[in-house]
């Protein structure tokens, strides 16, 4: 009897030994969702304080809803949206998660989700098709859906805008768009062909887009600009109108 006790205890104890080792190799951290891509099994998450980084992520990866569980009986990667709050966990010296538990859905799940708010400065968009390019930090350039289309109404290249991107069924899509108010604007050339420094006032012929007036925003930038001088324009959009907020000769 001894005998079989020892042969019983030793793989139990080498279970425990191996069990012990295996949890001990699993790391944990926790973040909030920014975006993700199942096409490539990659997830964005946003950490403090190292800011957003983008992980891989096991195929048979673990879904589990601390928050709300009820409305998730049957969790999969495809419930997981931009901003839950989760802990998601690796082996040890490894980018790519095993399981993800979601700790703070953030929205009301029967309104589909308000999506992850990110800013970005647009470099294209096309108005008919409904599409949108921008240049995010992090991220670089992406170009995205735009539900409903009549969002891009009165967006052009260079407006700093905060974008709401919401995933659906593995793709993601701009479903708001706000231009920012002093944001970095774009820069243009022109030649300067009427000003009024009391009014605040530039008229310019810009290439391409001829003779245009703007508001200057502080009129001060205007001293010593007079007909005739070449400058670069930094132009803001501001609530659907366009302002001059820099001036260089």
């Amino acid at each position: 009897m001894k005998g079989r006790l020892c042969l019983t205890a030793a793989p139990l104890a080498l279970a425990v030994l191996f069990g012990t080792a295996a949890q001990a190799e699993t790391q944990k951290k926790s973040g909030n969702i920014v975006s993700t891509d199942w096409s490539r099994m990659e997830i964005d998450i946003k950490e403090k304080p190292t800011g957003v980084g983008t992980w891989k992520v096991a195929r048979n990866c673990s879904v589990r809803f601390l928050d709300q569980k009820e409305k998730f009986r049957n969790p999969t990667l495809s419930d997981l949206k931009a901003p839950m709050y989760v802990n998601f966990y690796f082996e040890r010296d490894s980018d790519r998660i095993d399981s993800i538990e979601v700790v703070d859905i953030g929205f009301k799940v029967e309104g589909g989700g308000p999506g992850a708010q990110q800013q970005a400065v647009v470099t294209n968009l096309d108005e008919n098709v409904g599409h949108v390019e921008v240049m995010m930090s992090p991220g670089g350039i992406k170009t995205f859906t735009v539900d409903p289309k009549r969002l891009l109404v009165g967006v052009k290249k260079g407006d700093k805008v905060t974008l709401l991107i919401e995933n659906r069924n593995g793709q993601e899509w701009v479903t708001g768009i706000r231009v920012d108010a002093g944001g970095p604007g774009a820069q243009q050339q022109a030649v300067v062909t009427n000003l009024d420094e009391n009014v605040g006032q530039i008229e310019v012929m810009l290439n391409p887009g001829g003779i245009k007036t703007f508001a200057v925003d502080p009129k001060g930038l205007l001293v010593g600009v007079k007909k005739g001088d070449r400058v670069t324009l930094l132009i803001e959009n501001r609530n659907g109108q366009e302002w001059v907020t820099g001036i260089k000769k």
